[in-house]
């Protein structure tokens, strides 16, 4: 119980990598996004509202996310380069906002969602598997999944079957 603990962050981070990889790209920003939308997510639970909090938080990674799908998709650029150039932005926007200070979530009704039990089973459990489980479905058995590993397969096959890459990129990122 306590290894799902501790390593369902890095979990749910490295589903949203798998997407990048698959599409054949790297995402190295994805750390740094983690880390920027979590200290936010954490300071504005304590000083505002948690489903503000949320969004705040999502808005920023989905943000950096579209950066890096604009620049690699559209406009071609390496998407080594341009995401270790967002990895290193992220997170002196956070050491930035944060001081280099820790933000412990003083919600008990947050802290439950990752500390607490659901019918005897671990709330970190549950989201991992459902995670998981999401991320299959959504590789596997959905046409975006299915353009982006074709994407990741082989780009320019993709794009003579009428896939736009671009796009496609964009989505993964």
């Amino acid at each position: 119980e306590n290894l799902f603990k501790q390593t369902a962050v890095t979990l749910l981070g490295a589903l949203g990598f798998m997407l990048t990889v698959i599409s054949g790209e790297v995402d190295l920003s994805s750390g740094g996004v983690i880390g920027l939308s979590g200290a936010l997510f954490a300071h504005l639970t304590n000083s505002i509202n948690v489903l503000v909090a949320a969004c705040v938080a999502v808005a920023v990674g989905l943000g950096v996310g579209v950066i890096n799908g604009v620049l690699v998709g559209r406009f071609k650029l390496s998407s080594f380069l341009v995401t270790l150039a967002t990895m290193f932005l992220t997170m002196g926007g956070e050491r930035l906002y944060t001081h280099g200070f820790n933000c412990w979530i003083k919600d008990i009704g947050v802290v439950e969602v990752f500390s607490g039990h659901m019918l005897g089973i671990p709330n970190t459990v549950i989201i991992i598997v459902l995670s998981v489980v999401i991320a299959w479905l959504f590789t596997t058995q959905t046409r975006l999944g299915l353009h982006i590993r074709a994407v990741g397969e082989n780009a320019m096959a993709a794009e003579e079957t009428g896939i736009n890459v671009s796009r496609t990129k964009l989505v993964a990122f």
